[in-house]
């Protein structure tokens, strides 16, 4: 898994590079983001309950987005490659948008304290979803073959079997992080 953890590293760090050095190329991918971002913390915030609506927001859209890359990846990993890219090339916006002196440790105090945590289980979620889709790939290719047929459902059985303690691992590294966005990140961010 290694190998598939560096990929998913590499793919992130390769949509940093694309937010940041041309964000107008990519500009309606993130815009939509930004757009969906906004609109539904926007209105978390105007709630009397709105750090506990933050947090439950931040947890659920994170876990549930961490499972479906994982799975989802069974389509030949392309859902955990395009959500990597894309939350890259978000990151890497921002930063642009923020790369003067103030503004970047606004950005930096913003994304630190959490990221972290989220960052880590994000990749490894999409690492596990990449991995998913070479098994799938392999599965293919080997389908004429009985033999390798056998060989590659007891690959499945064991990848899946995997799954079920990593999505713990995973939810524990997003509830931590998701107390920390909602609590210590907003309370930096406001001051």
């Amino acid at each position: 898994m290694k190998h598939y953890f560096i990929a998913s590293t590499l793919v992130f760090a390769v949509g940093i590079w694309m937010g940041y050095s041309s964000p107008d190329s990519f500009g309606t991918i993130i815009n939509g983001q930004l757009d969906r971002l906004q609109g539904t913390v926007g209105g978390l915030m105007q709630q009397d309950n709105m750090q506990w609506l933050l947090f439950l927001f931040i947890l659920m859209n994170n876990t549930f987005l961490s499972i479906a890359i994982i799975y989802l990846g069974a389509f030949f990993a392309l859902v955990p490659l395009y959500f990597l890219v894309s939350n890259g090339m978000l990151m890497g916006y921002l930063a642009l948008g923020n790369t003067n002196g103030q503004d970047w440790w606004l950005f930096f105090k913003s994304i630190a304290p959490h990221g972290i945590i989220e960052i880590p289980a994000i990749l490894l979620a999409g690492a596990y979803g990449i991995r998913f889709g070479f098994l799938m790939a392999e599965g293919v290719l080997t389908f004429p073959s009985l033999r390798r047929r056998a060989i590659m459902r007891n690959k499945l059985y064991v990848f899946l079997k995997r799954t079920i303690p990593l999505i713990g691992v995973v939810a524990g590294m997003l509830l931590v992080a998701a107390i920390v966005e909602s609590t210590i990140t907003l309370w930096l961010v406001t001051r």
